[in-house]
């Protein structure tokens, strides 16, 4: 898994969940994402300090196979 590195600048939506769809895949969540699993990233990125890494973990434990 990816290593934590906080950015200095916070990032636009888009780049971020590029990054952690990339991070799902690592994690072999290749999946296309739902709406509502959308919303739920979106959710997380709007209203949570994560990482790329922690949102991707956080999302395959709340989104259980």
């Amino acid at each position: 898994m990816s290593e934590y590195h906080k950015p200095s600048v916070p990032q636009s939506f888009d780049p971020w969940l590029a990054e952690v769809v990339d991070e799902l895949r690592e994690l072999h969540h290749t999946d296309p994402l739902s709406q509502q699993e959308h919303d739920w990233l979106y959710n997380v990125w709007e209203n949570y300090d994560l990482s790329v890494a922690e949102a991707a973990q956080s999302f395959i434990n709340e989104n259980p196979v």
